[in-house]
């Protein structure tokens, strides 16, 4: 958090060592040992952290800026369950689009999980100013499970959370090895084109589109910009557009009760079926999953 975010907090420790803070403009944290769950507030913030820090996003998240000690501003679609692992001592802004739930991770290499923690150092040390990015349904179930022990006000769960945290650390040593990286050097597309494409499709995502369109309106070839497209986002055209459609199916399948079958259709899909299958394939989550994990954050999520 920022110096001026850590001034307007409020809040108390308690016996067990649990730390409950409001945050003005709506934010609100719960901290124990390495572990801090985070409703955050729309807007920029800035993170400093002492130790490799890191972040796992618990709901889906459209146009997250970040940028790394005055490198070039990354901008992403994101989906629940995906880390951002930041460098330690090293200034991060992270805006936020919207209110966002994320658990924060700080990653220490004490003498119980240093090899853990020096694979993940050594890999985000080869990154040049950027943030090493991953996602996996095995990160929200993790998360689900520190979220409840964070609710307990007892210090019965110490051992508990310990094994919790070397789990999640085990984790995030094993997906860092193949993770995307992002520094400020990118190739494929231009900057220009990759702003181009990247509004267009989030604008146009719910209707029909094919790589043909795309291309031509970067007056690209399918094949030459499918490659470059590839080159530049890490996911082929057809992967980005599910990513988004999904996102977006995430969000209304946990903040409305509209039916499964008509966010399908709305997202073109071309089956409810269709959309199930896309959620297991590259979210590894079901639709009543995804509904369930909204309900249950909404009615026992933050208490006051």
């Amino acid at each position: 958090m920022s110096e001026n975010e850590n001034k307007e907090k409020q809040g108390y420790r308690s016996k067990s060592g649990v730390i409950r803070y409001e945050i003005q403009g709506g934010g609100y944290e719960i901290s124990r040992d390495a572990f801090t769950y985070t409703r955050t507030r729309i807007g920029a913030s800035t993170y400093v952290p002492k130790h490799i820090l890191a972040i796992i996003l618990l709901n889906p998240i459209r146009n997250l800026r970040w940028n790394t000690d005055g490198h070039d501003e990354i901008l992403l679609s994101c989906a629940s369950g995906t880390v951002l692992i930041m460098p330690a001592s090293k200034t991060t802004i992270i805006t936020w689009p919207k209110e966002s739930h994320i658990l924060k991770v700080s990653i220490s290499q004490d003498e119980d999980f240093g090899q853990d923690a020096l694979e993940i150092a050594s890999r985000i040390g080869d990154v040049a100013g950027g943030i090493l990015m991953f996602s996996s349904k095995q990160f929200l179930n993790v998360s689900e499970l520190i979220f409840d022990e964070l609710q307990e006000d007892a210090s019965a769960g110490e051992r508990y959370l310990k094994l919790l945290y070397s789990i999640i650390l085990y984790l995030f040593a094993h997906n860092a090895m193949s993770a995307r990286s992002f520094s400020s050097a990118q190739a494929g597309l231009s900057s220009y084109a990759c702003r181009q494409i990247e509004s267009y499709l989030k604008e146009n995502f719910r209707s029909q589109l094919t790589v043909p369109e795309m291309a031509a309106m970067l007056n690209m070839s399918a094949g030459h910009f499918s490659m470059c497209f590839r080159e530049s986002f890490g996911l082929t055209p057809y992967q980005y557009l599910i990513r988004l459609r999904l996102d977006e199916a995430e969000n209304w399948l946990m903040e409305t009760d509209m039916s499964i079958s008509k966010i399908a259709a709305l997202l073109k899909f071309s089956s409810q079926s269709h959309l199930t299958t896309a959620l297991k394939k590259y979210r590894e989550l079901t639709p009543g999953e995804v509904r369930r994990r909204g309900k249950r954050r909404d009615s026992g999520g933050v208490q006051h």
